[in-house]
């Protein structure tokens, strides 16, 4: 089993709601931070991609047909070189209502402090280091502290993105178009129920987008 789907945007993006929405149409188990989070045994392998080597995606999606959100988001190209026919999914909505959202989620400093305290805050370090390069910041650079820095890798890892990727194995795609562009792109079927809306800023604390204790 291969990735058939990338997830390429950012988190407090519909990231949840797309895997829903991915699961629904038939193209999971799909990957989540949450599946990241929750599987030690993943992290050596993570290290390793973070280090450059592409000899382990194989190992993380083992039984996964898609992936959304971080880390995967952050790893579009080299994802692409192993898995050249999946399609791509950028996931994206207005700069500042996302800002919004992961100032007072993502970046807000309980979360924050919470991941610092967590076994998985060394590879996700680490994992951040590409994010970095990735938008062309330096290490000083964190998005997480918000303003205009979290806006200029928001929009650098969108092109970032849209560059690595072919244009006709790419979705640029706001979860709040529902299901006709993505089943259209994914060519499947439209379902008859509501499109997933899941993760919702007040709701935050009880997803699995959190790191452990």
């Amino acid at each position: 089993m291969g990735l058939k789907v990338i997830g390429a945007g950012l988190p407090r993006t519909g990231t949840l709601s797309l895997r829903d929405a991915i699961v629904r149409l038939e193209l999971g188990p799909c990957y989540h931070m949450a599946e990241a989070y929750e599987r030690p045994d993943s992290w050596p392998f993570w290290r390793r991609a973070a280090r450059g080597d592409n000899r382990v995606w194989p190992e993380i999606f083992a039984g996964f047909e898609s992936t959304v959100d971080a880390p995967g988001c952050w790893f579009v190209e080299e994802l692409l070189a192993t898995y050249p026919d999946a399609l791509v999914i950028l996931t994206v909505r207005d700069p500042d209502h996302w800002l919004q959202s992961a100032s007072e989620t993502v970046f807000s400093p309980a979360y924050l402090q919470r991941l610092a305290r967590s076994p998985f805050a060394s590879v996700t370090r680490e994992m951040g280091g590409k994010f970095f390069s990735n938008a062309g910041l330096e290490q000083s650079e964190s998005p997480m502290r918000g303003g205009a820095v979290a806006l200029r890798a928001y929009h650098a890892h969108n092109a970032n993105v849209r560059r690595v990727t072919p244009a006709d194995q790419l979705l640029i795609y706001d979860v709040k178009e529902g299901w006709e562009p993505l089943c259209a792109f994914l060519g499947v079927a439209t379902p008859n129920d509501m499109f997933p809306n899941v993760n919702q800023r007040d709701l935050f604390a009880e997803q699995l987008g959190r790191p452990p204790a």
